[in-house]
């Protein structure tokens, strides 16, 4: 669950304390502790109040770091009904029939939609092979939006990026994948982050941290059908959150995703805004729309 820090932009003036950071210790158990600092200097003292679920309004700051560890949330209820539980089940197997996995090479095959303000609305296409080998080997190539090659390889602990000749070292699979979203259309982190089984950090606002694109799905995924992907029998899960709505076709032979629509919508994007700071090119962009269809040419699970 994400944590949204409100500030009186009245009170504190454009210029004054209205960024703070915030510890989201989501993965614990109810009642969940947030402990907020202030970044910057002001002579008012700093009061934290609980609105509602998931939002906590700031009101003053002190000219000091300050923490707030006694500010309590209860995390939003998740949704119920057998259409969520079947939804939630059939990610969980997903899950782990992803960890099972010991050799898999394909491709991901990506077009991409983008609004701007001005009516512009352009049509992107990636298409991208990776190879997962053991659960630590994987290695990620295509075309950059220039359509110059680029290669990621995350092998154990080591995470490079190779674009136009030039190698850049990363801390983690995560930081090196995430950093490529954007220039791959979000090719870099759906599947990937199923294969390397990646708890992210850097994940939609509307997820909890720390945990993999299937848990979070799983928290509100509703089982919406069937539909076929490449000619395999999928089930097709619904999720739709403030900032972002995906839907995902899970294979119902292998239990693996086969495709990923994920859209941001025009008042989505005034949400995520308005939250999150996001909006893309200094607030141009007012929608996204990005399909993902993955195609295993070769899967071993083990034995």
């Amino acid at each position: 669950m994400a944590i949204s820090i409100a500030y009186d932009t009245d009170r504190h003036g454009s210029s004054g304390c209205t960024v703070c950071d915030y510890r989201d210790h989501s993965l614990g158990s109810p009642p969940l502790t947030i402990t907020i600092f202030c970044k910057t200097a002001c002579r008012r003292s700093a009061t934290a109040t609980v609105v509602a679920v998931g939002m906590i309004a700031l009101s003053g700051c002190s000219p000091r770091r300050v923490s707030f560890d006694a500010v309590t949330l209860s995390p939003a209820k998740q949704p119920t009904g057998e259409t969520y539980s079947a939804g939630r089940d059939i990610l969980e197997e997903a899950q782990r029939a992803y960890r099972n996995i010991e050799y898999c090479e394909g491709t991901i095959d990506i077009t991409g939609t983008t609004g701007y303000a001005e009516g512009k609305r352009p049509v992107q296409a990636r298409l991208l092979n990776v190879t997962l080998s053991g659960q630590e080997y994987l290695y990620l190539r295509g075309p950059d939006s220039n359509g110059d090659p680029f290669g990621i390889t995350i092998d154990g602990q080591k995470a490079d990026i190779k674009d136009a000749g030039v190698t850049e070292s990363f801390p983690s699979a995560e930081d090196a994948l995430y950093a490529y979203s954007g220039v791959s259309l979000e090719g870099s982190t759906f599947l990937p982050g199923c294969l390397l089984d990646i708890a992210w950090k850097n994940g939609s606002p509307d997820f909890p941290k720390d945990v993999s694109y299937l848990t979070a799905w799983a928290t509100g995924a509703k089982l919406v059908g069937s539909a076929r992907v490449d000619g395999e029998d999928c089930h097709r899960l619904h999720c739709d959150r403030e900032t972002a709505t995906w839907t995902i076709y899970v294979s119902k032979t292998d239990k693996l995703i086969r495709q990923v629509d994920f859209g941001v919508s025009v008042s989505q994007m005034k949400h995520l805004r308005k939250r999150h700071w996001g909006g893309g090119a200094s607030g141009r962009v007012i929608s996204m729309e990005r399909t993902q269809v993955f195609r295993i040419n070769e899967v071993r699970f083990k034995p």
